[in-house]
């Protein structure tokens, strides 16, 4: 298992929030967070779950 969480494009204060919060939830389930592009996430999602 792993976090994702958006590193942009998008608003400065939504990806703080988003990196902060995902970041955090990586450390507490002691797997690795991934920072992906916002389209990325869209068009690789279906395929998480392989």
């Amino acid at each position: 298992m792993q976090v994702a969480y958006t590193a942009g494009p998008g608003l400065v204060g939504a990806l703080l929030v988003g990196a902060t919060v995902g970041r955090s939830l990586a450390f507490a389930w002691n797997v690795p967070a991934i920072a992906v592009h916002h389209m990325e996430g869209h068009l690789l999602a279906p395929d998480a779950g392989r």
